[in-house]
């Protein structure tokens, strides 16, 4: 054993380098490897976090700018409106004239009955 100043004993083994020269060699190139590894990674992390963010800025920048397209857009919806118009002034001008022509036909007898019954009436009386 051996005596360190301060009083503490060491005990000294005869295995006292864990590893030898060229493990220890080997495992330098593994962890450097390993870094260099890391390093690359982190760089391309940096490059798409970089091209993510620009993104984000163009987006927010197209967001900001008033639509290109935008009196197309609304003079196609005016147009498509007015198509839908004209459709629907053309469906009840076409329903208007089928119950017209539904009601002439339920009332026609009707009508010719009643002129039927005032022409005999008059005839009765003499009238014609």
């Amino acid at each position: 054993m051996k005596r360190i100043p301060g009083g503490d004993r060491v005990e000294r083994s005869t295995q006292e380098n864990w590893y030898n020269n060229k493990e220890l060699f080997e495992q330098m190139q593994e962890l450097r490897k390993d870094f260099i590894d890391t390093k690359i990674a982190i760089k391309e992390f940096n490059t798409k976090f970089e091209r993510y963010n620009g993104l984000w800025e163009r987006i927010s920048k197209l967001e900001g700018q008033p639509c290109q397209q935008k009196d197309e857009i609304n003079h196609l919806h005016k147009l498509a409106k007015g198509i839908l118009t004209e459709w629907n002034d053309f469906k009840s001008q076409r329903s208007t004239k089928e119950k017209l022509g539904d009601d002439l036909i339920k009332w026609s007898g009707w009508i010719i009955g009643a002129i039927g019954g005032i022409i005999g009436t008059l005839s009765l009386l003499g009238v014609f």
